[in-house]
């Protein structure tokens, strides 16, 4: 879907955003089958994001080191999955099954409003003896 629109850092944003409403829903005392449809948002959500965040990852890549760049990603993709679950974990016990819906709310907004921010952003590929320069990307 990103590369028939090519707008990948708007559709990202958007899908964090819905991340976070289907987030917010599930520590609401909604009726069965609207709490499921708010579950089955968030997991398609986070899906699609996946699958978002590796294009986005290989687009990046394609611009530096591809192999030290993948590396990098890779080692970070999966040190977030190793302590995702601890971090859920910890939330549930301190704040309660609300508590981590509205921390898992709370992080995706964040999320959402740094790519707002700072998405747009463009690194300049690094040539030897050259300091980086951030410009907007068209």
């Amino acid at each position: 879907m990103s590369d028939r629109h090519g707008d990948r850092l708007g559709l990202y944003t958007l899908l964090l955003a819905a991340a976070a409403v289907c987030f917010a829903a599930l520590s609401t005392p909604l009726p069965f089958a609207a709490w499921l449809g708010a579950l089955l948002g968030l997991m398609l959500a986070g899906t699609a994001l996946t699958t978002l965040t590796d294009a986005l990852a290989a687009d990046e890549a394609a611009s530096r080191s591809a192999v030290a760049y993948m590396t990098t990603y890779t080692v970070v993709l999966d040190t977030g999955a190793a302590l995702g679950p601890l971090a859920a974990a910890a939330s549930l016990a301190a704040y309660g099954a609300a508590g981590l819906a509205l921390t898992g709310t709370a992080a995706l907004t964040l999320l959402a409003a740094a790519w707002l921010a700072f998405g747009r952003i463009k690194r300049q590929p690094v040539t030897p003896g050259t300091s980086t320069v951030d410009t907007p990307a068209p």
